[in-house]
């Protein structure tokens, strides 16, 4: 839209209507040299007194008329061309103002689309695909997120241990972590093995 507001632009400033209104302008130079000249044949015939015809003299005030006449048809129409690139220039101005505008607006809607991780991670709950449109009503009681996302490669662990096993946890000894959803479990000296209740390694 922007570049077609410029091109209509630069077409109003120099395009076909400069050749139109140079046209005009030619027209009416035409028609006041021939207002001149009926008017000096007038002028001649009037001081030529009864030596001119009567139906000259008519003649010639007629012809100045018509002249005059033809003048201002072409002063009116060279001053409607001049008027209408006039406002042709100041409308593809203003179109190119509202394109630009318009361009910077879709410009800062474009980067409020664009989300940023606050920090480095990875994504743990996806709740938008790419290119899908986002209504925050739509998120199910979610407090309008796209996504959640963790640090893992800091992560902390809660764990629950029976006050028999207490005295045997030290500082800096080996822990082996698994999630609840795997099916595998360590025996004692850290193997895994594929069923608890098999201790096949």
């Amino acid at each position: 839209a922007l570049r077609t507001a410029k091109i209509n632009l630069a077409q109003a400033e120099t395009g076909s209507m400069l050749i139109k209104i140079a046209g005009a302008k030619n027209q009416a130079d035409k028609a006041a040299g021939q207002l001149r000249y009926s008017v000096i044949d007038r002028n001649n015939k009037d001081s030529a007194g009864n030596a001119t015809a009567r139906d000259d003299m008519e003649k010639a005030v007629m012809q100045v008329k018509i002249d005059e006449a033809g003048l201002g048809i072409q002063e009116k129409t060279l001053e409607e061309l001049e008027k209408t690139r006039t406002e042709n220039i100041e409308l593809g101005k203003a179109q190119v103002l509202k394109a630009q505008a318009d361009l910077d607006a879709a410009k800062k809607q474009l980067k409020n689309c664009t989300i940023v991780a606050p920090v480095t991670g990875y994504v743990l709950i996806k709740n938008a695909e790419k290119g899908g449109y986002v209504n925050p009503l739509a998120f199910s009681g979610v407090a309008g997120s796209l996504c959640e996302m963790a640090d893992l490669s800091d992560l902390e662990v809660e764990l629950d241990i029976p006050e028999r096993d207490i005295s045997r946890i030290k500082e800096g000894g080996p822990c082996y972590v698994m999630p609840d959803a795997f099916a595998r479990a360590f025996d004692e000296t850290g193997y895994v093995v594929l069923d608890p209740y098999d201790q096949t390694r």
